[in-house]
Parts: structure tokens; C-alpha cells; sequence
């Protein structure tokens, strides 16, 4: 009885172990956002009844240990990002934009930040750009953006994206 009392005793005077560290988590997979949760502050044009909309368009996300690389067809076209996963920089260039980007994980959060620069025939735009990516509880991917122009003005948009099975 007393040698079980004495273990009973250090077991709960012992300080606790850290916890094993946790993975990061893992994106992969194919992913359609919902539309109706997507929150912006960017303003939404009104362009009257000649509007088209596209359905949604699936998202693929393959991750490794190293990098994690987006792709998204619109229409005939490939948009794709590869993100390296180490803090080094990233250049992804996908028609007159370039994404030029670090990547590191913030707890279970990926926090990619840098610039995009776009030249088109209405001149060149630099932003300031700041990604985070995250799974909440349901198993959703949340992907919140916020984008600073030139002169300091900054919007967001949180897109909120269902792993399709």
C-alpha cells in the first residue's frame, strides 16, 4: 500500500512532459470552396445582368515535407504555386503576376508572406501580401489573404474550402 501511495505521490508531484510536438498539417488533397462562406473587404463590382459565373473550380493541393504547391484550372488555363516549406523564398509567375514569397509554420498555421507585382497595359501594381492556412475542427481549409497596395490601403478575403471524396 505504501509503495503504491509513494508512486501515486510522484507521479503527480513529477512536472509533466512536454507534449510531442504535432505535425503540421496536412492540405493534400482536392478542394471546392464554399462560395457562401467566403468573406471579403474588397468592393464587389455591379456589373449588371451581362454577368457570367463559372461553377466553382477545384483546388488541388499536394504537400511533401519540403513544399506544398497549389493548382487551379480556369478555364484552359493552369494557375499554380509551389511554396517551399523551409523559409526560403518562392517565385511563382503566372501570366503578368509574380509571387515572390517565404513560408513558415506559425504553430499549426502556414504564414506565407511577400510581394506580388503585376505588369499589364494599365501599367504595374505592387502588393504586399500575407497568406495564412489552416484546418479548422470540421476538417475545412481556411485560407485567409490580405493584400497591401502601394499606398498602404489593405484588403482580406477568408475563403473557406471543403475536401471534395
Amino acid at each position: 500500500m505504501r509503495t503504491a501511495l509513494a508512486t501515486l505521490v510522484m507521479l503527480i508531484l513529477l512536472p509533466s512532459r512536454p507534449a510531442l510536438a504535432q505535425l503540421p498539417p496536412d492540405f493534400s488533397g482536392t478542394w471546392v470552396e464554399d462560395e457562401g462562406a467566403r468573406k471579403t473587404t474588397f468592393p464587389v463590382g455591379n456589373a449588371g445582368a451581362q454577368v457570367m459565373t463559372l461553377p466553382p473550380a477545384d483546388t488541388v493541393v499536394t504537400q511533401t515535407a519540403a513544399t506544398l504547391t497549389t493548382e487551379r484550372k480556369v478555364m484552359s488555363q493552369v494557375i499554380r504555386y509551389a511554396y517551399r516549406l523551409d523559409g526560403r523564398e518562392s517565385v511563382n509567375r503566372n501570366g503578368a503576376n509574380t509571387l515572390t514569397t517565404k513560408s513558415a509554420w506559425e504553430g499549426r498555421k502556414l504564414v506565407t508572406q511577400g510581394t506580388s507585382f503585376s505588369v499589364t497595359s494599365a501599367g504595374e501594381s505592387l502588393w504586399m501580401v500575407k497568406e495564412s492556412r489552416w484546418l479548422d475542427p470540421s476538417g475545412a481549409m481556411l485560407v485567409e489573404t490580405s493584400y497591401t497596395d502601394e499606398a498602404g490601403k489593405t484588403d482580406s478575403t477568408t475563403l473557406v474550402f471543403k475536401k471534395k471524396k
